[in-house]
């Protein structure tokens, strides 16, 4: 039986990087003998990361096939690398880093945040629509000489 994680990884590396096997294996690292036993005996859970950021997929995707909507690009490895991409966009080094740090958040706290960021964006976008503030008028008092 193959191992599903290892053959998504492949499969992942063909469709969106045009990678064989081989290709793969110089990519993360190992050896293409490496990547042969992985499809017989299972990817190893410390390579994880290091797929999935070659990838540029969340560590969610190579393990379930579900993407967790975050950027594509999340594993450290390419973090600071003009390669990430959201939905093939590419990110700046400040965003892949808070893309990676969003990613290890809980989903509840995830829509606090959300929740949060919503109601402030809204209330600028009402402070925006208001109308300029007239200035003060001028005095017609002088002030006295300090």
């Amino acid at each position: 039986m193959t191992d599903q994680v290892t053959e998504r990884a492949l499969k992942i590396a063909k469709e969106r990087h045009g990678w064989n096997q081989r290709q793969f294996a110089d990519e993360i690292g190992v050896d293409k003998q490496h990547i042969t036993n992985w499809l017989s005996r299972g990817m190893p859970a410390r390579q994880h990361s290091n797929v999935a950021g070659k990838l540029m997929i969340s560590v969610e995707e190579l393990l379930t096939g579900k993407s967790s909507g975050m950027p594509d690009i999340i594993g450290k490895n390419f973090v600071g690398e003009a390669k990430a991409t959201y939905h093939g966009h590419r990110m700046s080094p400040e965003t892949a880093r808070f893309a990676a740090e969003w990613e290890k958040l809980r989903s509840p706290l995830k829509a606090q945040i959300q929740a949060l960021i919503e109601t402030l964006v809204g209330e600028q976008v009402r402070e925006d629509r208001k109308p300029p503030r007239a200035p003060p008028a001028p005095s017609d008092k002088k002030r006295p000489n300090a």
